[in-house]
This record gives structure tokens, C-alpha cells and sequence, in this order.
């Protein structure tokens, strides 16, 4: 199955809301009842919970951090700034095209550039970093400076990231039987600290088949 990105979800929920359990962070990364429940859904598909704890962490503190978002920039401030990025990333990506007409001078005639497997690397990163901004800066534009800044809620952007996680850990995962109750059970049990109010098996449920709905084709 092919995947669209979602990461941008965190982008998105720009303002702290209460149903956010700050100090939930630290019982999912620190708690050995919450990491032997997070082991026990990965388990049954083979995978262990221990490699996955420093990106689990990371994900728990940005939406913890997540109250100090309120005083940054608007979303169209923050994709005038991507689009700075994106025009310094096509600046270079014309420097290489003027190295074709590098001379050799000890023949005397154009030839091809001594780096250009060098710069082939390059333009290709290049591109897939350029390819990546732009996705960030068009979703950032088209979304609503003022009354829309908090249309994704804060729980779903982190369920989206988790979900996010899950498919890249687990090998094959939507081929698996149950791979729908497998999830489930991981962001039940990664969830429940951060955000026990919404936290709910229907809740959970829906969620899950809305986003593959939605990202898996």
C-alpha cells in the first residue's frame, strides 16, 4: 500500500487545549507497568517496545510542549519562512547546473565536472528536501490564520504521529491479520497517559479507520 504523509498533523494544532495530561509524558517513557502494556501490543507482530522508546519520548514531549505553541507564528508566517528555505534550496540546485560548463584546463574544452557523482548525491537530497518543505509550506498556507488555527485536534495530531511510528516499526503492518486491532491496542496504551479523557475504544476505533481512510491507498 502506498502512504501520504501526514506530518504535518502536530503542525496543525497550534494551541494547547485541557484535555492535554502535561506530565503524561513522563509515566509513557518511564513507567514499567505503561512500557510492559505498550510491549504487550507490539509483541503479538514481533516487535519490541525498547527501540522504539527514544521516538515515543520525542513525540510525548513536543506535545507536551505544546502550551508555549500559542506565542509562535501564525501558520502563514511560518510558510513565508519554509518558502526562504525553499528559495536558498533552488539557489544551489543552480550553482550545479553552471558547473557543466566547467573547462578542463589542460585540454582546454568543456568536459564534465570532476564531482558530478558528487553532485548527482547532492541534487537528489536536494530535491527530496525541497520536495518535503514545499508539502509543509502549501498545507501551512492554505490553512486559516485565525479562526481555523485549531481545526485538528490536539489529540489526533498525536494519535496521527503514533500511527505514523507504528507503520514504520511494524514490517508489513497492514498486511497482518487484525493489523486494525494491533494499532488499536498501541495507541491505547500510548495514549492514556497523554490524553485519558479522550482515550476511548470507539473514540480509538474511528480514529483508526478514518486515518487509513485517509493516508493508506
Amino acid at each position: 500500500m502506498r502512504r501520504r504523509s501526514t506530518s504535518t498533523r502536530a503542525d496543525a494544532a497550534w494551541a494547547a487545549r485541557p484535555e492535554l495530561d502535561y506530565n503524561g509524558w513522563f509515566e509513557l517513557c518511564h513507567d514499567e507497568k505503561r512500557l510492559k502494556k505498550i510491549g504487550g501490543s507490539l509483541a503479538p507482530l514481533g516487535v519490541e517496545v525498547e527501540p522504539l522508546l527514544g521516538e515515543l519520548s520525542e513525540i510525548a514531549m513536543k506535545f507536551s510542549g505544546l502550551p508555549y505553541w500559542k506565542w509562535g507564528p501564525t501558520p502563514h508566517e511560518a510558510a513565508r519562512d519554509i518558502w526562504e528555505t525553499i528559495a536558498a534550496i533552488d539557489a544551489v540546485l543552480a550553482r550545479f547546473d553552471e558547473t557543466h560548463n566547467y573547462i578542463d584546463p589542460v585540454v582546454g574544452w568543456p568536459v564534465f565536472p570532476p564531482t558530478l557523482a558528487t553532485e548527482r548525491t547532492a541534487r537528489e537530497a536536494l530535491t527530496a528536501m525541497r520536495d518535503e518543505v514545499q508539502r509543509r509550506a502549501d498545507k501551512l498556507t492554505a490553512m486559516d490564520n485565525n479562526g481555523n488555527r485549531n481545526a485538528v485536534r490536539v489529540h489526533s495530531a498525536y494519535w496521527g504521529e503514533l500511527a505514523e511510528l507504528w507503520l514504520a516499526k511494524v514490517p508489513d503492518a497492514t498486511s497482518r491479520p487484525s493489523w486494525r486491532k494491533h494499532l488499536h491496542r498501541f495507541l491505547l496504551a500510548c495514549s492514556e497517559p497523554m490524553f485519558p479523557q479522550q482515550t476511548e475504544d470507539k473514540t480509538l476505533t474511528a480514529f483508526v479507520d478514518d486515518y487509513f481512510r485517509k493516508t493508506v491507498t
